[in-house]
């Protein structure tokens, strides 16, 4: 009879996270990292403050159910596609988290200020992700190698909260990684057998 091995230890309370992204191409992260940011190369940048709505990693497995005339259940299931992505309602307006939003484009100085311009229609940025995550002394780190920020970016501007620019990145077919992304962690609960 198997047994339930039930380890308060194993649980992840996400509440401090930072995302960074940095071009395709830049050296990933090897290891978590004792502090967010931490043994990431120097071209990952961080977007700022995200709301405290939190992010939220997924991942949408689709598939298709193939059936036989002798049977209503399915004979096999093929998987259709697997889609990850991180959404982040980000609450800075800084060149980093405008480029991440818009996936690219260009900032330069304007008079009395600077001037966002988003990336050429039917064009955005291929970058690289990691979303690092603390709880207490755990870490966790989710890298991804290649993707892009896509969908809608609608700010809302009132008087009464922060203007956030919700993101959603999505991960893309590795380059270099066996898979569009992978975590790492600090907790031995990650462990094989724990």
């Amino acid at each position: 009879m198997a047994e339930a091995t039930l380890n308060p230890l194993a649980t992840l309370v996400a509440g401090v996270h930072h995302l960074f992204f940095a071009p395709l191409g830049t050296t990933l992260p090897t290891t978590v990292g004792s502090a967010p940011g931490i043994g990431l190369d120097a071209a990952f940048t961080a977007v700022g403050y995200t709301a405290d709505t939190g992010a939220a990693f997924a991942v949408d497995t689709q598939t298709t159910n193939l059936f036989a005339s002798q049977s209503l259940d399915p004979i096999r299931t093929i998987v259709q596609s697997k889609t990850a992505t991180i959404q982040a309602p980000l609450i800075e307006w800084s060149a980093a988290s405008l480029t991440a939003a818009f996936g690219g484009g260009t900032i330069t100085a304007a008079s009395g200020g600077w001037k966002y311009v988003p990336p050429a229609a039917g064009t955005l940025d291929e970058v690289s992700a990691v979303l690092d995550i603390v709880d207490g002394d755990e870490r966790v780190r989710l890298v991804v190698e290649r993707g892009i920020v896509a969908g809608s970016v609608s700010a809302t501007l009132v008087k009464n909260a922060f203007a956030t620019l919700p993101i959603t990145f999505t991960a893309l077919a590795p380059v270099d990684q066996p898979t569009a992304w992978h975590l790492l962690g600090s907790n031995d609960a990650f462990a094989p057998g724990s």
